[in-house]
């Protein structure tokens, strides 16, 4: 996953910087309960 930059200029109060931050950690949250992310054994059991 990437996030890209946005124009200040654009963005005055932040928005898309806030909900960029919210996506990160639902997916990070997201992989860490599916066991894709975490414990490295639970990880490499996967693969």
């Amino acid at each position: 996953m990437e996030v890209v930059g946005v124009s200040p200029l654009y963005d005055v109060n932040d928005n898309t910087a806030q909900l960029a931050c919210r996506v990160m950690l639902d997916v990070l949250g997201t992989m860490v309960v599916e066991g894709k992310l975490g414990h490295r054994g639970r990880v490499m059991k996967d693969c």
